[in-house]
């Protein structure tokens, strides 16, 4: 594996989720808005955020749906499905265009480190070396 950058992560909601349900202020809120998750039925992943003092805190969602394509997150979220944590680069021309809100600011989503997985260095094609170049350098402007 080959550590190509680290992914900012940030929940999100549309204005008509957050008009429907109001704004969640606190994260201990979001255990009764609505939520779509990403994973599988019998693994849906966390949403990590940092505390005041930097302390990581956890918080399980209880989503109405749960989806392993990034894409279709960012669409149920901008039609008012549940708040969703995804990646920053996935949802930032949305949140540009006001199709979503980013929300407890305060509470920022922890980082998420991102690696290029390979069977073997040797041996390895010149495109494979080329594709994990190009992903290292897409992530070092990103950030």
């Amino acid at each position: 594996a080959r550590p190509l950058g680290v992914s900012r992560m940030v929940l999100v909601a549309s204005p008509s989720l957050l008009a429907q349900h109001g704004t969640p202020a606190e994260v201990a809120d979001l255990a009764s808005f609505p939520a779509i998750g990403q994973g599988t039925l019998e693994s849906v992943r966390p949403w990590a955020f940092t505390g005041a003092d930097g302390e990581l805190i956890v918080h399980h969602p209880e989503p109405k749906m749960v989806v392993d394509n990034i894409v279709a997150l960012r669409e149920a979220a901008i039609r008012g499905a549940g708040a969703i944590q995804l990646p920053w680069d996935s949802c930032r021309e949305a949140v540009e265009r006001g199709d979503l809100r980013v929300l407890l600011e305060k509470y920022p989503p922890m980082d998420v480190r991102v690696y290029g997985v390979y069977p073997t260095r040797r041996g390895m094609p010149a495109a494979v070396r080329v594709l994990l170049e190009f992903l290292e350098e897409r992530f070092r402007s990103l950030y």
